[in-house]
């Protein structure tokens, strides 16, 4: 109950036109709040801290506790739990809350995600103008290399037309005077370039450092194993599963994935920049994910569906492309030259191009359907989900997940995102011992002796940070 001697504000909505689950959600944590004080006062001391974000305003928050939105906001039952559960009941209580959590995100998976003009906090503002800002840094980056690439030209075109700096070109001109009839003979006539042959030399120079730079990277990563790696560390970042619980990218807000777009492509960039500068002629750029090579800036470029766009400034110039699917366990990295009969007509607000059918079978490709280190729990069946989750406590979850997989890799990732704290490893080491008890072992991956015991017993190969669950007795 609320606490009599503080004064009571406005009333909370009603939840009964919410689905069941959402109002289960919402009244739980509304007694947590009425329990030590006002909403108002709830508003003022959450923080950027508790919420892991900018915290959203009052108004927001009273739609939130109304019900709308609050099955994709976690931060905000983390946030609640955090500054109004008693200190003694706060680890009962945020079991409760996730399990509540859980249960109205799955009654709301089936629904599409909507958006009214009411869910628009002060936080959303703030990304869309930092979207705008970053818009239009594109668009005078896109100025100023447009700049830089017609200052390039006039420097070629002026260096072409100096004779002292133009190979001959054996040219034969024939010329008859009114005085003889003899023709006359000028050798090595140095004519400029056109503009094509330009172009022509400039695109045979590209696709020569393009292909020093795969066999730059096959040489030193063969198989992309660094490279899907700086991927799958970047989306288990964003997906924090410890503190979440999530492990699949479309339960993420739209801001989160553009988020972790971003993050992914500085990633490759150090990866790529890593990998390169083993052959000594290569530095990054720390900025606008670049990658220079020599004189030569090459960009990259990701895309979950390998639908890539190409900003003006990046027009016929070595392009790094890269996409991955984390359902598939796959990952792939390209190059192309962006030239502009290969690109669409048309070109979205912040004036970037797509590639056309022709210009996608010129992409050279570095590494196709690589692997991608597994999402073990994407891979696993609803059912089996389902009946992990169904437990209470994190050290149950635990168990079941390694009762259930076995004879597959689980990674330290997924064992911390089923117990939802960041103490995996002891959940673990706990979970060993009872599995014991029931004819199973738990074989890690930083341990040589259970890699030879996996590879004795024909199983898939354990990396550290994985484990495995076996039989302790093979059966007969």
């Amino acid at each position: 109950m609320g606490n009599p001697s503080r004064r009571r504000g406005r009333p909370w909505s009603d939840t009964r036109t919410l689905d069941p689950d959402t109002a289960a959600l919402a009244n739980f944590l509304r007694q947590l709040i009425s329990d030590s004080m006002s909403l108002r006062t709830f508003s003022k001391k959450l923080t950027a801290k508790h919420y892991e974000a900018n915290p959203p305003s009052y108004s927001t928050l009273s739609a939130r506790l109304a019900g709308k939105g609050l099955a994709r906001d976690g931060r905000l039952v983390h946030a609640v739990v955090t500054l109004c559960a008693p200190p003694e009941k706060t680890e009962i209580l945020r079991e409760e809350a996730q399990r509540l959590l859980r249960n109205a995100r799955s009654t709301n998976a089936s629904k599409p995600p909507t958006r009214s003009s009411d869910d628009r906090n002060e936080s959303d503002l703030r990304n869309e103008i930092i979207e705008l800002k970053n818009t239009l840094t594109s668009i005078q980056k896109s100025q100023i290399d447009t700049q830089n690439t017609l200052r390039a030209i006039l420097r070629d075109l002026t260096r072409l037309r100096d004779p002292s700096l133009i190979p001959s070109q054996g040219k034969t001109i024939e010329v008859t005077t009114s005085d003889s009839s003899e023709a006359q003979e000028y050798d090595n006539q140095r004519l400029p370039l056109s503009r094509n042959q330009i172009n022509t030399r400039r695109h045979d120079r590209d696709e020569k450092i393009l292909e020093h730079i795969k066999h730059d990277i096959l040489r030193s990563d063969p198989h992309g194993y660094r490279g899907s790696q700086a991927i799958r560390d970047s989306i288990d970042r964003v997906l924090y599963g410890a503190r979440t619980g999530r492990f699949d990218i479309f339960e993420l807000t739209k801001s989160e994935r553009t988020y972790l777009a971003s993050l992914i492509k500085i990633e490759l960039t150090r990866y790529l920049s890593t990998t390169l500068s083993e052959a000594g002629n290569v530095r990054t750029r720390s900025k606008d994910n670049y990658v220079q090579v020599g004189d030569i800036d090459i960009e990259v470029i990701f895309s979950w569906r390998m639908k890539w766009v190409i900003s003006s400034g990046q027009i016929g110039k070595p392009t790094f492309l890269v996409t991955a699917n984390d359902k598939k366990s796959v990952w792939s990295l390209g190059t192309v030259r962006a030239d502009p009969e290969h690109l669409s007509s048309g070109a979205n607000r912040d004036g970037k191009r797509s590639l056309t059918p022709s210009g996608m079978k010129l992409i050279t490709w570095i590494f196709r359907d690589s692997p991608l280190p597994p999402n073990t729990l994407l891979a696993l069946p609803d059912k089996t989900i389902n009946e992990i989750f169904s437990f209470s406590t994190a050290q149950k979850r635990i168990d079941a997940l390694f009762r259930i997989v076995r004879q597959r890799p689980i990674s330290l990732t997924a064992a911390t995102t089923v117990s939802m704290q960041e103490d995996a490893t002891k959940r673990i080491r706990a979970s060993r011992m009872t599995l014991a008890n029931e004819g199973l072992t738990i074989l890690s991956g930083g341990r040589q002796k259970d890699i030879d015991t996996a590879k004795f017993l024909g199983l898939p190969k354990i990396h550290p940070g994985e484990f495995m669950t076996i039989n302790l007795i093979s059966p007969e």
